[in-house]
């Protein structure tokens, strides 16, 4: 009988252990790309910051994305950057560019624009994250989004006759 629970033991910590190590191996940062600089509506914003927007309003998003000075064979194909609100319940809030190549030593700026939905809760706090990725590796960084609500607006969703 111990025999068997040692063994569902040991079975349970090496799945959960690949299960880690799998998950850190997903969202480990890049090793031939990293975003530099993230611009929310002109300011330049830091990832520990919060960033106010306002509701059913629109913000321009410029991402700086740097190729490393070692990368493999000079250039990395099929990059994307992509920029999403996380906690929006009624579905995505996202905006991607094209792909395109990232060549070792360069600095691309990348402009996405995301419009804030005039249902999103107020009273909750979101996340933007800001992610560049290819097929093989990507880097992300997040910001924490505060949203207004605009004073003296009043909207009416339905009216019983």
């Amino acid at each position: 009988m111990k025999r068997n629970t040692a063994s569902y033991v040991a079975s349970f910590v090496l799945v959960f252990s690949v299960f880690i190590a799998l998950s850190l191996a997903t969202y480990a940062t890049s090793p031939n790309y990293h975003v530099s600089a993230i611009k929310i509506d002109n300011l330049v914003i830091e990832p520990s910051q919060t960033f106010d927007v306002q509701r059913d309003g629109d913000i321009m998003i410029e991402v700086a994305l740097t190729g490393e000075s070692n990368i493999t064979g000079q250039s990395i194909d099929n990059v994307r950057v992509e920029a999403q609100i996380i906690g929006y319940e009624f579905g995505p809030v996202v905006d991607a560019t094209p792909v395109f190549t990232v060549q070792q030593g360069i600095t691309y700026k990348k402009t996405l624009r995301l419009h804030i939905p005039r249902d999103i809760d107020a009273a909750k706090l979101y996340t933007l994250r800001i992610r560049a990725s290819d097929p093989l590796d990507q880097d992300e960084q997040t910001i924490n989004l505060r949203i207004s609500e605009q004073r003296h607006d009043l909207s009416i969703f339905d009216a019983l006759l």
